[in-house]
C-alpha cells in the first residue's frame, strides 16, 4: 500500500511495502514526479548523501539518508556474491533508480536506528557526507547552518529552472 507524506513545500513523499510495489507505482506516475524534480535533484545517485524536509506540523522534521550502492546493498543482505534472488531485486532497485526513486537508509530523531527504503529525488537534497556525520553525531536534528544552506541552494535552483513561483517565502 502507498504511504504519502505531504511537505510544506507542496511536495509529497512516498512510502511503498516492497520493490515490486515501488516498481509499479513509479511507472504509472513517473511522468507527474518528473515534471517536478530540479536537475540537482535527478543528479542524486548511488552512495551519495541527502535530507529531505517533512512538515510536521509545528516545525520541520529532517530525514537523513544515504543512497546504498550496490555493494552496500549486496553486504547488507548478507552476501559475498549475487545470487538468483539479489539479481532480482537488484533489477527492481535499477529500474526504480532510472525512474527517480533512490533507495537508501533513512534517519531521524523519530527513527534513530534507520530504516531502509525508497525515495523519489524531488523529494530530496543532496548534502555531504561531513553534513550527514554531524547530524548522526547529534541526534539528527537539524541544525541551523544546513537548514539555511539547503533552503538557499534550493530556491537558486529554482530561480535556474525558472520555477520562482514554486518559492515559498
Amino acid at each position: 500500500m502507498v504511504k504519502e507524506q505531504r511537505l510544506s513545500n507542496g511536495m509529497t513523499i512516498l512510502g511503498f511495502d516492497s520493490v515490486e510495489e515501488m516498481a509499479e507505482y513509479t511507472l504509472n506516475n513517473r511522468e507527474a514526479a518528473d515534471s517536478q524534480k530540479l536537475p540537482e535533484q535527478d543528479a542524486i545517485t548511488w552512495g551519495d548523501y541527502v535530507v529531505r524536509l517533512v512538515n510536521t506540523g509545528d516545525k520541520e522534521l529532517a530525514i537523513f539518508g544515504h543512497i546504498l550502492t550496490e555493494e552496500e546493498i549486496l553486504h547488507r543482505e548478507g552476501l559475498t556474491e549475487p545470487d538468483d534472488e539479489f539479481l532480482f531485486t537488484m533489477e527492481r532497485i535499477r529500474e526504480a533508480h532510472h525512474a527517480g526513486h533512490r533507495y537508501g537508509e533513512w534517519f531521524s530523531k523519530i527513527l534513530p536506528e534507520g530504516e531502509t527504503g525508497s525515495a523519489h529525488v524531488v523529494s530530496l537534497w543532496q548534502i555531504e557526507e561531513a553534513d550527514f556525520v554531524y547530524a548522526l553525531d547529534h541526534d539528527w536534528v537539524l541544525n541551523d547552518e544546513l537548514f539555511t544552506r539547503v533552503l538557499a541552494e534550493v530556491t537558486h535552483a529554482l530561480k535556474r529552472a525558472g520555477r520562482e513561483g514554486d518559492i515559498n517565502e
